[in-house]
């Protein structure tokens, strides 16, 4: 198995603490974080304020269970994996489980072989440009949704300024002239304000010092 997992996050929600204690130091192998929640109300709350890109769901958990997460998960995101695991084999669960897009429905005892048949899936179906690119420390932008996500706060961009950081992130490190970002805005949005009330507003919204201006030239995003 690859370590492309090992930048990313995972959401691991299930209410027996010392199974998930245990399972959540077996996932850290796999992952740069690990998010725990023990309830159901809790993992959908640890969605919301964080950036994460795979989440693990037990099927029965107080307050909301692991189809009821993963349903309030895929009104905010459509693409996100989700898989569930659960102590019995359900088929009704499993019917509603697929209608939520699920990437896997498994039983526990979840082996190693097993969870690392399941992170290889992961691995495959996960598309990169879906998930959240990280700005600035804690700053992420999802490229699915136009919105800028943070420990306190999320932030929908307009258009116009996701056009203009997502042009910048391509090419981020090099310095952009003025001209190529105005011709860009203009080209796909003839009404659009002017770049540099753009650059202002967008900065409000990921931080003054990310987007750095180049006098007489351009920008470039550090």
């Amino acid at each position: 198995m690859s370590s492309k997992l090992k930048k990313y996050t995972v959401l691991f929600a299930d209410d027996d603490k010392p199974y998930n204690d245990t399972f959540s130091k077996t996932l850290s192998y796999f992952f740069d974080k690990v998010i725990c929640a023990y309830d159901g109300k809790e993992a959908f709350e640890k969605f919301c304020e964080n950036s994460c890109n795979i989440v693990i769901l037990d099927m029965q958990m107080p307050y909301f269970d692991g189809i009821e997460v993963a349903t309030k998960i895929r009104e905010k995101n459509k693409n996100i994996p989700i898989f569930i695991v659960t102590n019995f084999e359900d088929f009704d669960s499993a019917v509603k489980g697929y209608k939520c897009n699920l990437l896997d429905y498994i039983t526990k005892p979840i082996t190693f072989e097993i969870l690392l048949q399941t992170l290889q899936k992961c691995e495959e179906l996960l598309n990169i440009d879906d998930l959240p690119i990280q700005l600035d420390g804690d700053k992420y932008y999802d490229k699915t949704t136009k919105t800028i996500i943070a420990p306190t706060y999320n932030k929908q961009l307009t258009n116009s300024e996701s056009l203009i950081l997502e042009y910048l992130l391509a090419k981020k490190g090099e310095i952009v002239e003025s001209l190529v970002l105005e011709n860009i805005l203009y080209e796909t949005d003839k009404s659009a304000s002017g770049l540099k009330n753009v650059i202002y507003k967008l900065r409000q919204k990921i931080g003054e010092n990310i987007i750095l201006n180049v006098s007489k030239i351009g920008y470039m995003l550090k």
